[in-house]
């Protein structure tokens, strides 16, 4: 169950020339009041996104903010669009990844333990890397409550949780009873772009 109110979401697109050299991607991004919660950053070759890549604005997105610092020029102001349009665009992301999303839900099948590593905090909980590209989520809550009193949550440590489910909007694995190993380190290897 999402704690997100879709109901109430925003959404904008503008031009992003910060992706590549080559050239100026479009930038689509879902907000929860000024909390992003969904971007995409499409390209002609290929998209670069919050749930496959993990790129996902960390500062609040305040719209009246973004046309202010952008008010000297017309060309990366933030427009707004419909539900619709954005979802019709991440849907056409998700059939891109549908090979790799269906060959994740055959290797974690529910019930199945698994051992990640902690690869990024989102809105919707701790995200965790389980393979190449794979990523499954957890309560933070839940995996806060499993380390000691002292310890810091932080990217790079182990995780272990059960798979419980599958969220198909984007394409993580659900994982439930969270454990951290607070004492063993590991490398997530997000930060790349797709070949």
């Amino acid at each position: 169950m999402s704690k997100f109110n879709r109901g109430l979401m925003k959404y904008y697109k503008y031009p992003n020339p910060e992706i590549t050299d080559e050239e100026i991607a479009t930038d689509y991004i879902e907000v929860d009041g000024n909390l992003a919660l969904r971007q995409l950053s499409v390209l002609e070759q290929y998209d670069i996104s919050s749930n496959v890549d993990l790129l996902l604005m960390d500062q609040p997105f305040e719209y009246e903010e973004e046309i202010i610092a952008y008010s000297d020029t017309d060309d990366f102001v933030p427009i707004p669009i419909e539900a619709d349009e954005f979802n019709a665009v991440w849907e056409r992301h998700l059939q891109r990844n549908e090979v790799r999303w269906n060959t994740a839900k055959k290797s974690f099948p529910i019930n199945t333990p698994v051992v990640g590593c902690i690869a990024i905090f989102f809105p919707q909980g701790v995200i965790v890397e389980l393979g190449e590209r794979i990523f499954g989520v957890t309560d933070y809550v839940q995996a806060r409550a499993s380390a000691s009193a002292d310890f810091i949550m932080r990217t790079g440590r182990q995780i272990s949780g059960i798979v419980t489910g599958y969220d198909e909007t984007n394409q993580w694995i659900h994982l439930g009873s969270p454990q951290i190993h607070a004492d063993k380190n590991c490398d997530p290897q997000i930060w790349r772009l797709p070949s």
